[in-house]
């Protein structure tokens, strides 16, 4: 069978988490680019939410990278200054040795 076919590649990106979200009055889009703070979201930090839901729709980077209704112009923000240098892929084989020999793979 062929060796090259159809490639699928999913690269999960988490950008608010941990780190982001409690760093958020730090950041350059702060009180800029994103919801106004204290106004319009929280700065969370996952270990002490103070009541507050990690990610949820207070959280002021979860905010405004979903951006749902385009106020904060996330999309066109991040297409302008968001980049990635992938120098490393690493691929897997099906362990399955009957599956590797109905596409033609070596054992």
């Amino acid at each position: 069978g062929d060796v090259m076919k159809a490639q699928q590649l999913v690269l999960s990106l988490g950008f608010c988490g941990d780190w982001s979200s409690k760093v958020w009055l730090n950041s350059t889009c702060a009180n800029s680019k994103g919801p106004q703070i204290p106004t319009g979201c929280v700065a969370v930090d996952p270990h002490n939410p103070m009541g507050e839901i990690p990610g949820g729709p207070r959280d002021c980077c979860t905010a405004f990278i979903t951006d749902p209704d385009s106020m904060y112009g996330a999309d066109e923000y991040l297409s302008q200054r968001a980049y990635f240098n992938v120098s490393y892929l690493k691929v897997f084989q099906h362990s399955d040795r009957r599956l590797r020999e109905r596409d033609g793979l070596s054992a």
